[in-house]
């Protein structure tokens, strides 16, 4: 079996290319995964499009080719706050879904579920059939043995929550990821490669999608109805609560040597797991730092978070001409409350950013998390030498 992985392009938004996997079908070929929540970028594949494109062959060469939708996590997100989009088995070619229960499934890891549209659609050569006790077993797996805790687990929590519980839950999982990606915008030195904040329709970073996703949060957050009402997700792209971004170009071009695998790690001295890794392959010289909101979250967790990423890149900068034991003798204010940061930095510029502008806006910012000192202030906080051991033997 030869599994050929369509490369991604800007033009696809980095998830599968319909056209170029059109290209690699021959009459061999048994199947094909669209997946429902990129895990690099969280964009959701368009999978009523590919279903379309194998009508097309299969009225032109006459092949019958399925799809398999890799759910993850997105089958148990678009249901409660997409209803509108056809990804499941009201697209025709769609012969089977996976989606794992530990993700937005609320259970622990141990349980995934897949499902088929029919019998015919599980080959009888997949099962086996056991006599066992007096009946008759059938499994597709090899694990004849384990625990049914995960599937109690599981049981409860759609018992528990229901349909608008889930939607409540998820709801805001999109509301806190919104938050994060136009606070993080807003901030100049960051551009998101996700698109689930931006208005239906307009994807990829430049000032006119960060004003209009950031105007459009600001509307539909006054205007929010309930959180069990999905409506509130129709003016936004689809997609899971995930947010990917890196440097803005213009962050690099003044900041050449800013090193984001750097941030990664001092975000760890605050105790935050972002990993910072490549695209997939034919993208690979892009790198993403990625956050993936999860129902726990809540505002003051954003708060906190813009407050931290924006500590780790100012240290990082500092790092640039010190040893970062040094950069990181600077360590957060405690007496600075980060309530509404993320509000108040997504609200600081409804007006276009240039570049002019920029290098002050940041540090406008860096002001409001007490980052820099009194403009007028030339004197150096004062550290005690063990202080200054432990910050060091910390980062180290």
């Amino acid at each position: 079996m030869e599994a050929r992985l369509v490369p991604v392009s800007d033009k696809s938004r980095y998830v599968l290319d319909i056209e170029k996997a059109v290209e690699m079908i021959d009459e061999n070929t048994v199947g094909l995964f669209v997946i429902l929540g990129s895990t690099y970028t969280g964009h959701f594949e368009d999978v009523a499009g590919m279903s379309k494109a194998l009508d097309r062959l299969h009225k032109e060469r006459g092949w019958e080719i399925p799809i398999h939708v890799d759910g993850a996590c997105g089958a148990m997100i678009a249901p409660f706050v997409f209803p509108d989009l056809a990804w499941d088995f009201r697209v025709p070619h769609v012969a089977s879904i996976s989606t794992s229960g530990h993700k937005f499934g609320l259970t622990y890891p141990g349980i995934g579920w897949v499902v088929w549209r029919s019998p015919e659609c599980l080959p009888s050569e997949l099962t086996f059939e056991l006599s066992y006790l007096g009946g008759v077993e059938k499994t597709f797996t090899l694990n004849f043995s384990h625990p049914a805790c995960f599937l109690i687990a599981q049981y409860y929590q759609f018992i528990r929550f229901g349909r608008s519980g889930f939607t409540r839950m998820v709801n805001a999982c999109m509301y806190h990821a919104r938050l994060l990606s136009v606070a993080l915008e807003a901030t100049g030195a960051f551009e998101c490669m996700s698109d689930m904040h931006r208005p239906r329709g307009q994807f990829g970073f430049s000032e006119a999608t960060r004003l209009a996703a950031s105007n459009l949060f600001a509307e539909s957050a006054m205007c929010q109805k309930s959180g069990a009402d999905p409506s509130v997700n129709d003016v936004y792209n689809y997609g899971q609560p995930e947010v990917a971004f890196r440097f803005s170009d213009w962050f690099i071009q003044k900041n050449p040597n800013a090193n984001q695998d750097v941030v990664s790690t001092l975000l760890r001295v605050r105790g935050w797991i972002i990993p910072n890794y490549p695209l997939p392959p034919n993208r690979g010289s892009i790198r993403i730092l990625r956050v993936v909101i999860r129902e726990t979250s809540s505002e003051d967790t954003v708060n906190r978070l813009v407050r931290d990423i924006m500590w780790a890149t100012q240290t990082m900068l500092e790092s640039l001409t010190k040893p970062l034991g040094e950069a990181l003798l600077r360590p957060l204010p405690p007496t600075v409350s980060t309530s509404d940061l993320a509000r108040d930095v997504a609200a600081t510029h409804k007006e276009t950013l240039n570049d002019s502008r920029r290098s002050s806006h940041w540090e406008g910012l860096l002001g409001k998390i007490g980052e820099l000192k009194a403009a007028a202030s030339s004197a150096a906080a004062v550290i005690d030498k063990e202080a200054k051991k432990a910050v060091y033997q910390h980062s180290c």
